[in-house]
């Protein structure tokens, strides 16, 4: 019975742990990744806070503006922005994917 009550309890955590719903923050922002490439033909991912509704033109916005991307001194121009979506969301592109995955948080 024991195992039971453990098992439904573990359960309960599991399934609020995975939920995915946007994380809206503070004045109705969220969290938003991009796959952008820089200057140069690096490409990373990017993670920026933007208003739910701004989420369409966030290509658009960043796209040659000065960032900081890991590993690198300064600040470096986006080139190209291939793709955004919401930080919960997974993207479409397979290089993206991985990136993300393997990326240094």
């Amino acid at each position: 019975m024991r195992i039971f009550i453990f098992v439904c309890i573990l359960g309960l955590f599991a399934n609020n742990a995975l939920a995915k719903d946007k994380t809206v923050l503070k004045n109705g922002k969220i969290l938003a990744k991009c796959y952008i490439e820089i200057i140069g033909g690096e490409r990373t991912i990017h993670k920026v806070t933007v208003k739910e509704k701004a989420l369409s033109a966030l290509p658009q916005m960043i796209q040659g503006k000065q960032i900081r991307v890991t590993g690198k001194k300064g600040l470096k121009s986006v080139h190209k922005v291939m793709e955004c979506v919401p930080e919960e969301d997974a993207f479409k592109a397979g290089r993206a994917r991985y990136l993300e995955e393997f990326q240094a948080q």
